[in-house]
């Protein structure tokens, strides 16, 4: 392959990542293409995710287990990058946009300076790794999933671990908090530090090397789970004091507008790369619950919210919300008067003038008893009058029916 046919390779599997669609013609189906072919593809692919503003924030090892390489039929390791877009703090909830995602519970080591492996590892971290090949169904070989990264996609970073007998160290792999597996530090390559060796021997041949910092996930202590919408994933590591857990929201709009998040994808500085969606979410459930959108218009700008990737999205999606209610009348509060204060001063004031003006006409003809009748009853008329409009008004209020609110909205 060409530099050329790396870089085109690469954006391939990144707009379907990004269209949210498997591929199922295999780059290996193309007669040639060697692991070092694949290598390169994955190096583009790292271009294009630090040319929109992620940053390197460490490696995967994949495949570093026997129970990994017999379930996926591979026979070999690989490695692949992660960045900082990729590390989510447990618990967490999965982003929007994953494909057919899988988790695996693993042992991550932070590196805190270069050194022999162990002895540079600043902690010990319970991990979860989130894989979601963009092959369909997981169906590649070695050369097609080390081009797409190893199929890294998120690590949930859990609390640190005791770095002392890491090889020992037992897991359990629940889903909806039912242990489906387990298996201890030893299926990482009999020790977690010796996939990491192997990592930096990897790198050296490369012109790289592994940096202070550096945040290296081992490899998967048991086989790979998927992650159905609706349900969590957790590792208990030790004797069940550390915790790492992931959860996939229900499919359909609703559902994740009632979390009040859909995940964090964006990409940019740190402050934009930590933004969620739930200030943006909260005001269009707001501006549905008053009728100033129509349900469609809700579904539709959600979904839009859901996929934003910047700050400047997301403020375009809630910036031209009607200010008013769509053919719907403002409800009224209970202690709010039927009259507004200015009606009320112009129907007294034109009561005040029309009592004055019959009171002066019964005064002319030289009447004053007539006179002061005269003010008196037009005084109980325009009095009763009033009343008689402000209990029609409020009647009429209390009998509109109310509005409907959205599904999931407490009343």
């Amino acid at each position: 392959m060409s530099e050329l046919d790396y870089a085109a390779a690469a954006r391939a599997l990144r707009s379907a990542r990004r269209a949210g669609r498997t591929l199922d013609v295999l780059l290996s189906s193309e007669p040639g293409l060697s692991l070092a072919d694949a290598y390169r593809v994955q190096d583009q692919m790292t271009a294009l995710r630090l040319a929109g503003g992620e940053r390197r924030a460490g490696w995967k090892l994949g495949y570093t287990s026997a129970v990994m390489r017999a379930q996926m039929g591979i026979e070999a390791p690989n490695f692949g990058p992660l960045t900082d877009a990729m590390l989510l703090e447990s618990p967490a909830l999965l982003p929007g946009g994953a494909l057919q995602p899988r988790v695996e519970p693993e042992i991550g080591l932070r590196l805190g300076r270069r050194s022999d492996v162990l002895a540079a590892c600043d902690a010990a971290l319970a991990c979860l790794e989130v894989v979601d090949s963009v092959w369909s169904g997981y169906r590649f070989t070695l050369e097609d999933n080390t081009a797409d990264g190893s199929s890294a996609a998120w690590v949930v970073v859990g609390p640190v671990l005791p770095v002392s007998d890491l090889a020992a160290l037992p897991v359990a792999l629940s889903v909806d908090g039912e242990v489906v597996e387990s298996g201890t530090g030893a299926a990482a390559s009999g020790h977690p530090a010796s996939g990491a060796a192997w990592l930096a021997e990897q790198l050296a041949e490369r012109g790289q090397a592994l940096e202070p910092g550096d945040l290296v996930i081992t490899g998967a202590l048991t086989s790979a789970h998927p992650l159905e919408p609706g349900h969590r994933i957790s590792a208990s590591f030790g004797d069940g004091r550390w915790l790492a857990e992931v959860r996939r929201a229900a499919t359909g709009l609703r559902s994740l507008c009632r979390t009040g998040k859909g995940g964090l994808v964006t990409t940019g500085p740190p402050e934009e790369r930590n933004l969620d969606r739930e200030q943006a979410i909260s005001a269009l459930k707001a501006a549905f619950v008053q009728g100033r959108l129509t349900s469609d218009e809700f579904d539709a700008r959600v979904g839009q919210a859901l996929t934003s990737r910047t700050r400047a999205e997301l403020a375009a999606i809630t910036a031209d919300i009607p200010v008013g209610p769509i053919g719907v009348q403002p409800v009224r509060r209970p202690d709010q008067p039927a009259l507004g204060v200015k009606s009320g001063v112009c129907v007294t004031a034109s009561a005040a003038v029309l009592a004055v003006a019959l009171w002066a006409a019964a005064w002319s003809a030289g009447s004053a008893a007539a006179g002061a009748a005269t003010l008196a009853v037009s005084g109980v008329v325009i009095f009763t009058l009033f009343v008689t409009g402000y209990q029609v008004r409020e009647s009429r209020h209390r009998s509109r029916p109310a509005r409907p609110l959205p599904p999931g909205t407490a009343s």
